[in-house]
C-alpha cells in the first residue's frame, strides 16, 4: 500500500497504464498538496514505484509545459517544496526545476510567488539558495536549458533468470486491442 500517495496520482497511474497517456480533468482534483502541479506528484509516484517509462513520461510533460516559449506554466513555491521534501538530492526532478528556477528567476511570468515566499524556500532548501546565488555570481546571462534528455532516466538492462523470465521491477503498460482488453503474450520456444 502506498499511504503517501493521493488516490488522484495513482488513478493518473493507473490510467497510463491503459492507454499510454493520461488526461487532467480538473473536476476529480482535490490534491493534498494544493498548488503542486499534479505531474510532480506524478513524477515523485513514478518514483516510489520504480516506474521508469511512466517517470520519462511524466517529465516529458513537465519539460513541454515548463520550458516552452509560449504561455509557459510558472513554478511556484508550492512547488519547490514539494519536490524538495518528497525527491531524492540527485533527481531529475529537481535538475529540471532547478535549471529552471535559475534560468527564469527574475520573470514573474515563469516564477510565481512573491520575494517572503521565496525567500522562506531558500531557508528552508539551501540548494535552491546556492544554485540562485551562484548563477547571479557567475554573471553567465545566457544560461540555457539541457535538452529534454537530460531529465530521462536511462532504462536499467533486465536481468533474466531463465528463458522469459526478467527480474525487473519495472512497471511496463499493458499491451491492449482496440477495446481495452489486455493482450496476452504469445510464448515462443526459440
Amino acid at each position: 500500500m502506498l499511504p503517501k500517495e493521493e488516490p488522484v496520482t495513482f488513478n493518473l497511474f493507473v490510467e497510463w497504464m491503459y492507454y499510454g497517456t493520461y488526461t487532467l480533468d480538473a473536476a476529480m482534483f482535490t490534491s493534498m498538496s494544493p498548488g503542486v502541479s499534479i505531474d510532480a506528484q506524478a513524477w515523485v509516484l513514478s518514483d516510489t514505484l520504480g516506474a521508469t517509462e511512466f517517470k520519462n513520461y511524466v517529465m516529458n510533460r513537465l519539460y513541454d509545459q515548463y520550458a516552452r516559449t509560449f504561455a509557459p506554466r510558472p513554478i511556484t513555491t508550492a512547488d519547490i517544496e514539494y519536490i524538495f521534501t518528497q525527491s531524492a538530492a540527485d533527481s531529475k526532478l529537481r535538475s529540471l526545476y532547478l535549471d529552471l528556477l535559475v534560468l527564469h528567476f527574475k520573470d514573474t511570468r515563469r516564477v510565481a510567488g512573491d520575494i517572503a515566499e521565496w525567500d522562506h524556500v531558500m531557508q528552508t532548501h539551501p540548494r535552491v539558495r546556492m544554485c540562485l546565488l551562484t548563477s547571479m555570481r557567475s554573471g553567465k546571462s545566457e544560461t540555457k536549458m539541457h535538452p529534454k534528455e537530460a531529465y530521462m532516466e536511462k532504462r536499467e538492462a533486465v536481468a533474466v533468470k531463465s528463458i522469459g523470465a526478467a527480474t525487473s521491477a519495472q512497471v511496463v503498460p499493458a499491451k491492449r486491442d482496440q477495446d481495452g482488453v489486455a493482450v496476452k503474450k504469445d510464448t515462443t520456444d526459440a
